[in-house]
């Protein structure tokens, strides 16, 4: 029978690049996923996605869908060049009701499709993931995905909860699309931040159980790149919908609060309602022997090595999970969660609270912020006091307050012999550099590295 020719129920989107060979192994994984749903009546198509494709994966790519005819598989070239461009570029031609992504040398387990199919039937505005990652090639690690519900939703001003890959229905890609990433400007971490904003848009990220993707790391990712240029997202509003507890306005035909599981989840957190792994996965933040690893994963790695042979999964897998109990929340000051919500005009550095009182008697502007390394008293409530922060934070600390910085939409940065402020300065220079329009270093000109002069040019004045 020509599946081409039913209604379509699903639209798997094979997001191509330059995987070479490398595609041929994912396009059959996602085709026998996919052919699961066939029991279930429910048509499906596969789109694949060619952005800037080299000769070679355009080739793999086009004998991989002549090989087979009698399924309905579409070829969408691109120039977009970018990883969440293209997945819009997909929204936009997915004939399916519901939407999952797949990176073209990644693997899913034979289950994915038919069972994010039914969850999310049962769930429609929910976003499924995977229970779990798998990650094999240069590095061996697992990442367990949990339901929204068990989280502190603060944990995503620290880092990701959710990876890419996805299962949700068509309107909630349509009605929040992903950024451009702009590495070469400080911001990657499309996922992350399409992650923040549907929350935003009321819709929550659970797990569909016994699922896997199985994951290819290699040099030169995009997420390497994104740690490299010491990346940050792009602004976002969740916090300040957090604070308040609630949206303002409807939302689609999806309409609904933020409130409604953000005070619940917030108040009284199930901390044992942690999914279908495990323990030892959810609550040891070490590594993972994969021999003991439940059953299903065993006969999930067996269908996809018969896919591509060269997955390595034996010993010790790297614990990527986040933490149920985030261990960076409980240093999320009011004083900097609120200026983030709020925003601000202008952040200061001061290297005490002697020289803050001098420069700013009277601190009592909303969109006036303070950061200082030493305090010798008591601080207004706009004020943040790092002196044993990095302890505490490691190397989260320059992020934090850097992401302060970007968060608030901060538009000057007042640097007063801080230390720390040309280190966060410094680290995050590119991501700094397209969000602020003024940087002002008072203090010895000769401590000013030489290094932030030409990155920051025309917007750097040093008195």
């Amino acid at each position: 029978m020509r599946l081409r020719n039913r209604h379509k129920s699903v639209t798997a989107v094979l997001n191509c690049h330059r995987e070479g060979d490398l595609l041929e192994r994912s396009f059959r994984s996602v085709l026998e996923s996919l052919r699961t749903l066939d029991g279930s009546g429910a048509g499906w198509e596969l789109l694949c996605i060619a952005d800037n494709c080299d000769s070679r994966t355009m080739a793999v790519l086009n004998a991989s869908v002549a090989s087979v005819p009698e399924y309905d598989v579409r070829v969408i070239p691109s120039a977009e060049g970018d990883l969440g461009l293209s997945r819009n570029l997909a929204v936009k031609n997915a004939a399916g009701e519901y939407i999952g992504f797949v990176d073209a040398d990644d693997l899913v387990s034979r289950n994915w499709f038919s069972a994010a199919y039914r969850s999310n039937n049962e769930a429609p505005r929910s976003i499924f993931h995977p229970e779990c990652n798998l990650y094999f090639g240069c590095v061996k690690a697992f990442f367990v995905h949990r339901n929204q519900a068990v989280y502190d939703l603060r944990a995503l001003f620290f880092h990701n909860l959710w990876s890419a890959l996805s299962f949700a229905h068509s309107e909630t890609y349509k009605s929040t699309i992903y950024r451009r990433n702009r590495i070469d400007q400080g911001f990657g971490y499309e996922d992350w931040n399409w992650n923040c904003e549907t929350i935003l848009g009321g819709h929550e990220h659970r797990v569909v159980p016994g699922t896997c993707h199985f994951v290819r790391m290699k040099e030169g990712s995009l997420s390497q790149s994104s740690a490299r240029n010491e990346c940050l997202i792009q602004p976002t509003d969740l916090w300040k919908y957090l604070s308040r507890g609630q949206i303002g306005g409807q939302v689609g035909k999806w309409s609904d609060t933020v409130l409604s599981w953000i005070g619940r989840n917030q108040r009284s957190r199930n901390r044992r309602q942690t999914g279908f792994v495990s323990d030892k996965m959810f609550y040891d933040p070490d590594d993972l022997i994969f021999e003991e690893a439940p059953v299903w994963m065993h006969e999930s790695l067996a269908a996809a090595q018969t896919d591509d042979s060269s997955i390595d999964l034996s010993g010790y897998l790297t614990n990527f999970s986040p933490l149920i109990e985030s261990p960076f929340v409980p240093y999320f000051s009011d004083a900097a969660f609120n200026a983030a919500s709020r925003g601000v005009d202008t952040i200061h550095f001061f290297d005490s609270s002697q020289t803050l009182k001098r420069v700013l008697p009277s601190i009592s502007s909303e969109r006036v912020f303070a950061i200082t390394e030493r305090s010798t008293e008591a601080l207004p409530e706009n004020v943040l006091w790092v002196e044993n922060l990095e302890t505490q934070l490691g190397y989260k600390f320059e992020m934090y307050l850097a992401m302060l910085a970007v968060q608030s939409r901060c538009r000057e940065l007042h640097i007063w012999n801080s230390t720390i402020g040309l280190r966060v300065l410094a680290k995050y220079k590119l991501a700094l550099r397209s969000a602020v329009s003024r940087v002002h270093y008072h203090g010895d000109p000769a401590s000013c590295p030489e290094d932030l002069r030409p990155v920051f040019d025309a917007c750097l004045s040093i008195s």
